[in-house]
């Protein structure tokens, strides 16, 4: 199951604050590009929390995403190659 994610980066003083809509899991960095990474890193450890604790069909349902009838796999995530900002991937298995 792929869900794409969007990212909504700004500048919170001399640090940029990232914000995943669909999760409400934020992060930040000294750059845009760091912010943006650091909150798919974010995600990533969200989701996998919430599998470890057999909560993930719970947590993507309350994002809105109908969840598969048996998760079995890992959760991984990809950034998009295009552009800053732009909409990343979260692999659930």
């Amino acid at each position: 199951m792929q869900i794409i994610c969007n990212a909504y980066i700004k500048r919170d003083g001399e640090m940029y604050s990232a914000v995943c809509i669909e999760f409400n899991v934020a992060s930040c960095g000294h750059t845009p590009e760091e912010a943006y990474k650091n909150v798919i890193e974010a995600v990533t450890v969200h989701l996998k929390d919430a599998q470890e604790l057999g909560t993930l069909k719970e947590v993507l349902a309350e994002a809105g995403f109908e969840a598969p009838v048996e998760i079995a796999g890992d959760v991984t995530t990809q950034a998009a190659p295009v552009m800053l900002g732009a909409p990343f991937i979260a692999e659930v298995a």
